[in-house]
């Protein structure tokens, strides 16, 4: 067995469209099926995790990590 060393790679492009999904608030109502995007830090980290969200029912106030019963994460990007 070859044991091959992981080496880091820096995406410098990608034909991937960003989200046009508005940043979450928890005074906005949202109708089922809206995306909303979460950001935050990966476990306390400078690691930075952005994840898009949809409303599995109309909601207001109900935080998209912390309500999986309202919300589905669709797409999540994670940066350094």
């Amino acid at each position: 067995m070859r044991v091959i060393e992981p080496i880091k790679i820096d995406l410098i492009s990608s034909t991937v469209p960003d989200s046009s999904a508005d940043v979450w608030d928890g005074d906005t109502a949202y109708t089922a099926g809206t995306r909303v995007l979460v950001t935050h830090s990966k476990d306390g980290t400078d690691t930075i995790v952005q994840t898009e969200y949809v409303a599995r029912r109309d909601n207001t106030g109900a935080y998209p990590p912390d309500n999986v019963t309202e919300h589905d994460a669709a797409r999540t990007t994670v940066s350094d």
